[in-house]
């Protein structure tokens, strides 16, 4: 049975560490705080209406985010929802959320296990 996470956890889930250093919780912050801001960008543009975004969970999006930019995301997305197919349009043209993406990766521990 597959490992399960709550949205919080999302960084120690992927990386099979819940031992993580207290600057890659910065990046993970950075990070998370970037895609709020393409959230909202997304709900001005008309990509997410207001009530989607109303009914999602951020750190659930930052972590399909992530997943999508470090090459975990193959089919997390799934175009559940209408908004999916242009907001990961939005995260993989993002040069800032590509460089914390990559920069939360060289930082984060792994589990060797």
């Amino acid at each position: 049975m597959g490992r399960r996470y709550e949205s919080d956890d999302w960084l120690e889930f992927l990386t099979g560490s819940d031992d993580q250093p207290d600057y890659a919780k910065e990046t993970q912050k950075k990070f998370e705080d970037r895609v709020d801001g393409l959230l909202n960008s997304a709900v001005v543009t008309g990509i997410i209406s207001q009530d989607e975004y109303d009914d999602l969970d951020p750190k659930q999006v930052a972590f399909l985010s992530y997943a999508s930019l470090v090459g975990h995301g193959v089919g997390l997305w799934e175009g559940d929802e209408d908004w999916h197919e242009g907001f990961e349009e939005l995260v993989m043209e993002s040069k800032r959320l590509r460089d914390l993406s990559q920069r939360l990766e060289s930082e984060a521990v792994y589990d060797d296990d």
